[in-house]
């Protein structure tokens, strides 16, 4: 019983890291390969990228509904998430200041959470990728907002970049935990 809900928070674990990893990486291509795009079309496609998490939020908490007590918390995370980026994609002009600043905030705690589970959970030879990540992430909020007007054509590269070093360690993981449940399916299946 313990060993199949395992399974299965590591099933869920891996699906929620793959999508976010790719979601993220092409957020990332975006960004990089069209430095031309203006700071609205960037909003617009943060806002379409946000509301996408915010939708799988709210579909992993009423999934999660029977089986947790905390599902209520990812729901009202999506719903803030998805209401957030209908807000940034009808006022484009008016919501880039008020973007800037949330972007930020969401850069510096993705890089406080990459040192933390750097420091704390992942072990090994991944370990210097979540500390990568952590630190690129809180520089791009400080930069953010020390120089905001002057950095909007750098944020679209230390955006783009944060997005494809965030990705690819959202994969990697996403990899990792499937290597994990499928060992630990191979032991369970010697054991029976």
């Amino acid at each position: 019983m313990v060993v199949r809900k395992i399974e299965q928070f590591v099933d869920n674990l891996w699906g929620w890291f793959v999508a976010q990893g790719i979601v993220t990486l092409l957020f990332g291509l975006v960004a990089l390969f069209w430095p031309g795009v203006t700071l609205v079309t960037l909003v617009i496609l943060a806002a379409i990228y946000l509301f996408v998490i915010g939708v799988m939020l709210i579909v992993r908490g009423f999934v999660k509904r029977s089986k947790t007590q905390s599902w209520w918390f990812g729901t009202v995370a999506g719903v803030v998430a998805a209401a957030l980026a209908v807000y940034l994609m009808i006022r484009p002009n008016i919501a880039i200041g008020t973007f800037l600043s949330i972007v930020g905030i969401l850069l510096l705690l993705r890089g406080i959470f990459d040192l933390f589970l750097a420091a704390y959970i992942v072990k090994g030879r991944d370990r210097i990728l979540w500390i990568l990540s952590g630190v690129i992430g809180i520089i791009a909020a400080i930069v953010l907002w020390q120089f905001p007007i002057q950095a909007g054509v750098a944020f679209v590269w230390v955006l783009g970049l944060y997005a494809l070093i965030a990705g690819v360690v959202s994969l990697i993981y996403a990899y990792r935990a499937r290597s994990f449940i499928d060992k630990l399916k191979v032991e369970l299946g010697r054991k029976k």
